[in-house]
């Protein structure tokens, strides 16, 4: 019997010891998360201090940062993250506002439990969209922007209907509207590279129809619009037509790459590193010509003359406002 006590003893001590030590690493972890929050929400600050003083630099009153990349695609890659990166909001929907004494993250109500818990310290006020006496960003950039006052945004991130209508609904106030600078790239100092996985060539019995076949369609729809020049960004338009596919995006088997296809040539801008030498004599064949990915921004100046038609929705700010004056347009 007194063995038996002695043995119980030793388990309920045991027992103790092995509560004791949970709790005190249970204690430990949250002292090492609030460590990382603090320093989180540290780094947020300090980054929207940083882009306030580029801000200056370039004289813009407030700078628009939304989630999207160089193509509209629905998701993005890390490289493309500015918004997460500038507020610390890790959902997939939003856009951030900084200006010289405020910061705000609009976003939808799928994240508002979210993005209060990530926002929380950061200085960056939560904007709940479609919310009573909750402005739209292009609301709150009618009433806050000063008179003459300059809007700053990286054009490539930005719709050209987007951009014209902020444009338009700021005329009033005669605001400037700065396309050309990446703020956000120029204080991101570990900013991941693009991505650029292989491309590789979809067989004719899956895409049910001949690159050569649907290039041809597209011509003939372009005269039909009395355009000669046609300029794709979105990048499933551009893999569905040449028939390739690729890994760039999230969830989306695409190549990041532009195309500019007229009566007789297709300019395809891409990172060539992609490009097997399979890839390459396959789209040789179908008479594309490979440009480096950037590119497509000092070529799209050097048309004149020409009657364009693209998707207002869908190209970027960048290369809309780089055929405006120069060329006729033809939208949809």
């Amino acid at each position: 019997m007194k063995i038996a006590k002695a043995m119980a003893r030793q388990r309920t001590g045991k027992i103790r010891e092995e509560a004791k030590l949970r709790q005190a690493m249970k204690q430990f972890q949250e002292h090492k998360k609030e460590e990382k929050e603090d320093s989180s929400m540290n780094g947020i600050i300090n980054r929207i201090a940083c882009l306030r003083n580029l801000m200056e630099t370039y004289h813009m009153d407030a700078y628009f940062v939304p989630t999207a990349d160089f193509h509209e695609s629905e998701y993005v890659g890390e490289h493309f993250a500015c918004r997460k990166y500038i507020t610390g909001f890790t959902g997939s929907a939003g856009v951030a506002l900084i200006t010289k004494d405020w910061a705000g993250l609009w976003t939808d109500g799928r994240y508002f439990v979210q993005a209060a818990g990530e926002l929380k310290d950061s200085g960056v006020e939560l904007m709940k969209m479609g919310q009573p006496g909750v402005p739209t960003v292009e609301q709150y950039l009618e009433e806050h922007m000063p008179e003459r006052g300059v809007l700053g945004f990286d054009g490539r991130v930005i719709n050209s209907k987007t951009g014209e209508g902020l444009k338009e609904r700021l005329a009033r106030k005669q605001v400037t509207i700065c396309p050309d600078h990446d703020l956000i790239g120029e204080i991101w100092e570990d900013r991941p590279e693009l991505s650029a996985n292989p491309v590789w060539i979809l067989k004719e019995k899956y895409a049910g129809q001949s690159a050569s076949g649907k290039i041809a369609q597209v011509r003939k729809a372009m005269k039909k619009a009395y355009a000669d020049v046609h300029i794709l960004t979105t990048l499933d338009d551009i893999v569905w037509l040449l028939n390739i596919r690729g890994n760039d995006i999230p969830c989306n088997p695409v190549v990041l790459s532009y195309l500019l296809v007229t009566e007789e040539t297709l300019s395809f801008y891409v990172n060539a590193q992609v490009l097997s030498g399979e890839v390459q004599d396959y789209l040789k064949a179908l008479g594309v010509t490979v440009h480096p990915y950037n590119d497509i921004y000092v070529d799209v100046k050097e048309l004149k003359g020409h009657r364009i038609l693209l998707e207002k929705s869908r190209v970027n700010y960048a290369i809309y406002e780089s055929v405006q004056g120069r060329t006729r347009s033809s939208t949809r």
